[in-house]
């Protein structure tokens, strides 16, 4: 009743048409799209565009009965895109359309080679990737060879950036509780940090960051400081969900903050045991399509202890989206390289580069 009702106010599809073109849609894989207007593929998010901005959508995302019937069939979609029948995309042939490897998709994706771990002489093809989401998952070249270095990796002051990511936006003092759903879309702690409570009250009067990744951009996440982490869990959230006032225009990307609520996300705090900054929480994002978030490689961890560059996790295929948040009384000098922080924008950091620089110390709590 709830899919009937979000499709029967748009003109351009109904349910059923939704399902035909959606079970076509998961076996696959995501092309490369060169239209200058669309650069985003994200093609189930694309399905469900105009349903996501109804007043059905509104109502029928945020419900748990069909978010974990959605996450079933992402679940899904997202096996199909680790197997070798998804390589097919991953093509330098021109006569391909929408090959990852043609000209017009390395445009979007520079130095591809030098960068990331790959074979572009493979005499299998597709550039020595087994599957999609191997190539969606790629790893940095490490190294002297490597284009990616650690900022200041012995400066306990100098914040690395965690994701390759167009800066969205940098907000200060921060509140435990706020009106998240409306159009300015402030940050809400209590709802973000949820499964760490207990941490809430250190963020309260602090800084957020927020970034956003492509599709078109690398998608493992590096840990932006040293220290101990204290907390490393995924929150099930939702899948599609958008405000409302993007009247009946799905913009993920604009919804980021939104998102940063109610998708599904990662928590990870970490104390950095250096007492002009204190704790910082990393909170990776997913958005649309497969929204996965990996921390597995915390999962695996035996000390639980990080160094500021080291790889953290990954997210499977899909648009994503992260913060960094600072506790109260953490001075920052942001380094965006020029950047202006734009929801739309098309110019991205370099992980693992200097994001910030803490320039002034911490107000202690009275706990510590």
């Amino acid at each position: 009743m709830v899919m009937c009702t979000m499709f029967n106010s748009d003109s351009e599809m109904n349910a059923r048409d939704f399902l035909f073109w959606l079970n076509i849609t998961i076996r696959q894989a995501p092309r490369f799209i060169e239209d200058e207007n669309i650069q985003i593929p994200v093609p189930v998010g694309a399905l469900l565009t105009c349903a996501m901005g109804t007043p059905g959508g509104f109502a029928g995302f945020i419900k748990n009965r069909i978010n974990e019937l959605f996450k079933a069939i992402l679940d899904d979609y997202g096996m199909y895109l680790t197997t070798y029948a998804s390589t097919s995309v991953l093509t330098e042939d021109p006569d391909f359309v929408g090959g990852w490897f043609t000209p017009a998709a390395l445009n979007e994706m520079p130095n591809f080679a030098e960068i990331f771990v790959c074979n572009p002489d493979d005499p299998r093809g597709h550039w020595g990737f087994n599957s999609f989401d191997e190539f969606f998952t790629r790893n940095l070249v490490e190294g002297p060879a490597g284009r990616r270095p650690i900022a200041s990796p012995d400066n306990d002051l100098v914040v690395a950036n965690a994701c390759e990511n167009a800066p969205y936006q940098v907000a200060y003092s921060v509140q435990r509780h706020d009106a998240f759903w409306i159009k300015s879309q402030p940050y809400s702690l209590q709802y973000i940090l949820k499964g760490a409570e207990e941490y809430v009250e250190r963020f309260i009067g602090g800084t957020v960051y927020q970034g956003f990744l492509s599709p078109h951009t690398y998608h493992r996440f590096h840990a932006p400081v040293s220290g101990e982490v204290k907390v490393a869990k995924v929150v099930p959230g939702t899948y599609f969900s958008q405000p409302y006032y993007t009247d009946s225009q799905a913009n993920y990307i604009a919804s980021q903050p939104y998102l940063a609520h109610m998708a599904t996300r990662g928590v990870i705090i970490i104390d950095t045991k250096n007492p002009s900054i204190g704790h910082v929480a990393f909170i990776p994002i997913g958005m649309v399509d497969v929204s996965t978030v990996d921390l597995s490689p915390l999962d695996a961890s035996v000390t639980r202890q990080v160094k500021k560059g080291d790889g953290i996790g990954c997210f499977h295929f899909g648009g994503s989206s992260h913060l960094l948040i600072f506790e109260r009384g953490v001075e920052l000098a942001f380094d965006l390289q020029g950047i202006v922080p734009d929801p739309n924008g098309n110019d991205f950091l370099d992980v693992r580069s200097k994001l910030a620089t803490v320039i002034s110390k911490r107000v202690p709590l009275r706990k510590d």
